[in-house]
C-alpha cells in the first residue's frame, strides 16, 4: 500500500521550474511540482516521482471609486449596484470576473447572502457601505473583496404657500427658498415676487440643484374668482 506523504519543490536532482505568464493584463504563475510515493510498511520512498502543476492567479487590485451619491425622495432609491463595474476592473476584462454584492464583509468572504443588483433604499438620509466580491471566473477560489459607500443626501429647503382664492389678480409674494415657475421641475416661464397672476392655475416653487444636484419641488393653485362662470340654461331645475 501506498500513500502520498509529501510535496515539494526540490529533492535530490529534481529541479523547480516557474514560468511566469502575462494573461489577459494579469500575471499567472505556473509552478511544475513533484509528489514523491511513501511505501506505508517498509517506510520506503519508491524510485518514481509524479508531476504536476501548480497554478497560481493573481487576485486583481480593484481601482478605488467614487462613492454613489443619491438624493433623498419619498419614495425611496433603486440603485443598480452594477454601474461602476468596469471603472473598478480599470481596463481589465469584464468577461473574466464575476461580481457580487453584500450588506457586510463576512458575508462577502462567505460569500452569503448576496444582495440584488438593483439594490432598494427606502427613504431617510444614510449612508450604506457596500461590499463587492470581484472573483476570477476561471478560478473560483481566487477573488478580491473592496467596499464602497452609498450616500443619501437632503434635499434642498423649498418654500410652501398654501393655495389662494382672490377676486381677480394675485401678486406673488417673497420667498426665501426657490423660485417660481409656471411649469414643474424648474420648466415654464421663470415668475418672479411683485409678478401679478391674472391667470388661474397651478404655481410651482422649484429649489435646487444644490451642489448633490437634488432638487426639491412645491406647488400651490391660484383661483381667481372673475373666472368663474356658470351654465346659464337649465331645464326645470338649478343646483
Amino acid at each position: 500500500y501506498y500513500i502520498i506523504i509529501k510535496i515539494f519543490t526540490i529533492f535530490v536532482s529534481l529541479k523547480l521550474f516557474i514560468l511566469k505568464l502575462i494573461y489577459k493584463n494579469k500575471l499567472i504563475i505556473l509552478y511544475n511540482l513533484y509528489i514523491k510515493i511513501k511505501n506505508k510498511t517498509t517506510n520506503a520512498f519508491c524510485n518514481s516521482t509524479l508531476p504536476f502543476q501548480l497554478l497560481l492567479d493573481a487576485p486583481i487590485t480593484p481601482k478605488k471609486i467614487n462613492d454613489i451619491e443619491l438624493c433623498d425622495i419619498v419614495k425611496g432609491n433603486k440603485v443598480d449596484l452594477t454601474q461602476n463595474n468596469l471603472a473598478i476592473l480599470d481596463g481589465l476584462d469584464s468577461n473574466l470576473y464575476a461580481f457580487s454584492y453584500y450588506s457586510s464583509e463576512q458575508d462577502a468572504a462567505n460569500n452569503s447572502n448576496s444582495l440584488s443588483m438593483n439594490y432598494s433604499i427606502p427613504p431617510n438620509l444614510k449612508t450604506i457601505t457596500i461590499w463587492t466580491r470581484i472573483t476570477n471566473v476561471l478560478n473560483r477560489s481566487c477573488f478580491t473583496i473592496m467596499s464602497f459607500a452609498i450616500v443619501v443626501n437632503p434635499l434642498p429647503m423649498v418654500d410652501v404657500l398654501p393655495n389662494v382664492v382672490e377676486c381677480s389678480s394675485y401678486i406673488l409674494p417673497v420667498i426665501t427658498n426657490g423660485d417660481y415657475y409656471t411649469g414643474t421641475n424648474g420648466t415654464g416661464t421663470l415668475l418672479h415676487a411683485g409678478d401679478l397672476i391674472k391667470k388661474s392655475g397651478t404655481y410651482y416653487i422649484f429649489s435646487g440643484p444644490d451642489n448633490k444636484t437634488c432638487t426639491k419641488q412645491s406647488s400651490f393653485i391660484v383661483t381667481l374668482i372673475a373666472e368663474y362662470s356658470i351654465k346659464l340654461n337649465y331645464c326645470g331645475v338649478f343646483i
